[in-house]
């Protein structure tokens, strides 16, 4: 098993499971609005901010950009796994 992988199932396997679903849609994405995370997990928006919030408490994300919501037209923050975090 790749270094990479085993260290996203150690992160996985001390998350509470919402959490963990979330940083799991985070990390097989490169770049993913809160919106788009709610699409691919089949999740109301209300369930991923706090999420969110949690995982970049925890520094096991981060803010790397901004894009257009496609459903709102509005500026929304692009989040990618800390990927010292996996090492």
């Amino acid at each position: 098993m790749n270094t990479q992988l085993k260290a996203w199932r150690e992160i996985q396997a001390t998350l509470p499971a919402k959490r963990a679903a979330v940083y799991g849609a985070v990390a097989t994405h490169d770049g993913i609005t809160e919106f788009e995370v709610g699409i691919h997990l089949g999740w109301n928006i209300n369930s991923i901010s706090g999420r969110i919030t949690e995982l970049k408490d925890a520094q096991l994300i981060t803010k790397v950009g901004t894009r257009i919501n496609p459903a709102s037209g509005k500026h929304v923050n692009v989040y990618k796994v800390v990927s010292d975090k996996l090492f």
